[in-house]
């Protein structure tokens, strides 16, 4: 997971101290909200090394410029004929997914680009992590648990990034979070930048 189940107690002010009973939940919650991003923008949101995909262009005219069909990326091999590309053959933009050759390009040849999409911990932007963050605490309010957080005492409000908040009464709470998928939509002025254009420039 990008997002931690520490970094959600932290945001409910909830103990950093393991909790049979919150933990397993919230961390159900950022998978969910993890995954619902993911099929939003059109990608999976953790970069997974061990599921590399393998793009191959075959042009018939000379190119310049290719884009992967899926971005952020972590680019593994380059090759261009079934030969691997020295560095100075081309620039990779692994944020944009976006090949472009340095030098003279071939007519005619075949391009494979071996990668893994998605972010990891060190490069999640903190926009669409903060997002991912309160989606997931969304999905958590409407479980319930919030609610038991508030009766407690342990929680009274929460404001979220501006654009959402909640305030919570003694066993009671309110929000205008809705299902899951309606929260996502909540985000869409954050998450509709990293949505992929699934497209090929040639």
């Amino acid at each position: 997971m990008l997002v931690q189940v520490d970094d959600l107690k932290a945001y409910l002010g909830l103990p950093a101290t393991p909790d049979d009973q919150i933990d397993p939940v919230l961390e159900r919650s950022i998978m969910m909200a993890e995954s619902l991003v993911g099929s939003y923008v059109g990608f999976r949101l953790e970069q997974d090394m061990a599921a590399q995909l393998i793009f191959v262009k075959n042009f018939l005219t000379a190119v310049k410029v290719v884009r992967l069909p899926e971005y952020p990326v972590k680019v593994t091999s380059i090759k261009l004929n079934d030969i691997t590309l020295s560095a100075d053959q081309y620039r990779m933009d692994e944020r944009l997914g976006v090949f472009e050759f340095t030098q003279d390009r071939p007519e005619v040849g075949k391009l494979e680009i071996k990668y893994s999409p998605g972010f990891t911990v060190e490069t999640f932007p903190s926009d669409i992590r903060t997002a991912v963050e309160n989606i997931a605490l969304g999905i958590y309010e409407n479980n319930g648990r919030i609610a038991a957080a508030s009766a407690s005492g342990a929680l009274k409000s929460l404001t979220m990034f501006d654009a959402m908040s909640m305030s919570f009464d003694t066993g009671s709470t309110s929000a205008s979070a809705g299902t899951p998928e309606g929260i996502v939509k909540q985000w869409a002025f954050v998450l509709d930048k990293y949505k992929v254009d699934r497209f090929v420039i040639a």
